[in-house]
Formats: C-alpha cells, sequence, structure tokens
C-alpha cells in the first residue's frame, strides 16, 4: 500500500487557536505505523488576516506537529491573507506540481 496522502487548510478560530471544529483532533498524533512514521504526506494551507499577530498560525502549528510525529511534507506550507486568490492558487500549482514528481494521481477540478 502506498503512503497517505493529507491536505490541510486551517483557519484559525481565533488568537491563532485551532478552529473550534478542530480542537478535539489538535494535537492529536496521527496514528504512527510499523515503521515508526505515519507513512503519510501532506502539505498544509494556513488562512489568516496579517492584521492580527498570529497570521495563519493554527496552519503553523498543524505543519510542524504532522512533521513532528513522522509525516512527512511534499509541499510547503501554504500562507494565505484575507486576499488569498493568488497565494493559493502558487500553493495548488505547487501541490499538484510535487504530486505529479512523487507519481501521485493530481487530479484537481
Amino acid at each position: 500500500a502506498g503512503a497517505a496522502l493529507g491536505f490541510g487548510i486551517g483557519r484559525p478560530g481565533g488568537a491563532g487557536a485551532p478552529p473550534t471544529e478542530a480542537a478535539p483532533l489538535f494535537p492529536a498524533p496521527p496514528a504512527d505505523d510499523a515503521r515508526g512514521g505515519t507513512g503519510m504526506r501532506y502539505s498544509v494551507l494556513g488562512l489568516g488576516d496579517t492584521d492580527y499577530p498570529d497570521f495563519c498560525q493554527f496552519g503553523k502549528d498543524l505543519d510542524a506537529e504532522l512533521e513532528r510525529h513522522g509525516a512527512q511534507r511534499f509541499h510547503p506550507l501554504g500562507e494565505c491573507d484575507v486576499d488569498f486568490d493568488e497565494p493559493f492558487a502558487r500553493w495548488l500549482d505547487g501541490v499538484v506540481e510535487a504530486l505529479s514528481q512523487i507519481g501521485e494521481p493530481a487530479a484537481v477540478s
């Protein structure tokens, strides 16, 4: 079986904290496999507002937590301000390119 792929798009719940919906899951680690890592490859897109000091903090925290628990980042953390069209498109293009390099299908519609 191949590695699991994970994509996180995180918006803060306030002061950089996880959104309410994610609080029960964070910072619980993903389940480790027999090789001592998660076997998961991931990329995270953080959403935020540069008017606040904790810009994209939940996305940054999620990215760091996944890495800490052995998941392998296949594309760098993306960060989007309130005007997100261009940074999101760059992040998504990078994700698609990275997936093509690691041999995973990259169907995006």
